[in-house]
């Protein structure tokens, strides 16, 4: 037991020996603690590293999710309002069709019913003009109305292919975002700020330890 403490001392000084060895060269207490700091307290010990979002990159993502929500959003409605007008010209065609054919059968029923009463031909063709008049201008007011259903109709066609179109757009401005994301980490280096005051109070202990040795010689 009483060989155990030299032995103690003899390893703390081998493990430290460069510290010893660099007071004698430097000759003076100042100068060694120099070196033991430029050994080993800038040694890095580690960083705990934690996956942080680039703010930046997160925005731009936003916004073009956003907008991909919004233009979907407007394509449904576009689409919607292109079958219902769609719907609605087919059934206003037909039934434009359908009130032609009665109006000028029943225009020929009157004009031979004229005729078999035997009024005069200038009397048949003036009844006739009039009501073929009058069928024309109720048959033109059908016509005009499938006609701006038909222009609604290719609008909104239009919008739908503008909106596909800004959509592959988005898409492909997304896929390029995430492409050229780089992955970005918050470094927690309080592991090493420990490990830096533990060494420093080590130091402490090493110049305190030489200190004494070379006053008791």
């Amino acid at each position: 037991m009483g060989e155990g403490y030299p032995r103690g001392r003899e390893r703390l000084f081998h493990v430290f020996w460069k510290t010893a060895v660099a007071q004698r060269q430097m000759g003076g207490t100042a100068q060694t603690e120099f070196v033991i700091c430029d050994q080993s307290i800038d040694t890095n010990h580690g960083y705990a590293k934690t996956a942080v979002v680039n703010s930046e990159v997160a925005k731009r993502r936003t916004a073009l999710e956003q907008r991909l929500a919004t233009l979907r959003r407007w394509t449904a409605s576009a689409r919607g309002r292109y079958q219902h007008a769609t719907a609605l010209s087919d059934r206003l065609r037909k039934q434009a069709k359908a009130r032609g054919e009665t109006l000028y059968r029943g225009l020929n029923e009157r004009m031979f019913a004229l005729e078999e009463q035997g009024m005069a031909d200038h009397v048949v063709r003036r009844e006739i003009k009039e009501r073929k008049a009058a069928i024309d201008a109720e048959l033109q007011e059908l016509w005009q109305r499938i006609y701006r259903i038909d222009a609604r109709q290719d609008q909104d066609w239009r919008k739908q292919e503008r909106y596909c179109r800004e959509q592959r757009e988005v898409l492909r401005a997304l896929e390029d975002l995430a492409s050229k994301e780089r992955e970005m980490y918050e470094l927690d280096n309080r592991k090493d700020q420990v490990m830096t005051v533990c060494k420093v109070a080590l130091v402490n202990l090493v110049m305190w330890t030489v200190s004494f040795n070379v006053s008791a010689k």
